[in-house]
């Protein structure tokens, strides 16, 4: 489903992560960029079972983003999350840290 084509009953864990999207990029250029509206948005949408939200948490996590410090044992819990679910990104991701000894 695509954030631009989010029908008024799509539910919460979409509409947060496509909030976040928004807020990062500043309504498609129509407003200044939030990344902290971004962060807080995914935040919820990844408590709410959405694993693409959770692969985003996992990213900001094990590289850290605008002021958060990066922390390789959440990452790998939000990766883990969204691997569960079938996010091959997020399952890659979280091998790669395994091989890397994280």
């Amino acid at each position: 489903m695509r954030c631009s084509a989010l029908p008024a009953n799509a539910d919460p864990g979409m509409t947060e992560f496509c909030a976040g999207i928004d807020a990062v990029s500043g309504n498609n250029g129509q407003s200044a960029p939030d990344p902290q509206a971004a962060f807080q948005h995914y935040r919820r949408a990844a408590e709410l079972g959405r694993a693409e939200a959770q692969a985003t948490l996992g990213a900001v996590y094990a590289r850290g983003w605008q002021g958060i410090a990066a922390d390789p044992a959440r990452a790998a819990q939000w990766y883990a999350k969204a691997a569960a679910q079938g996010h091959a990104g997020a399952d890659l991701d979280l091998g790669n840290m395994y091989a890397q000894g994280i």
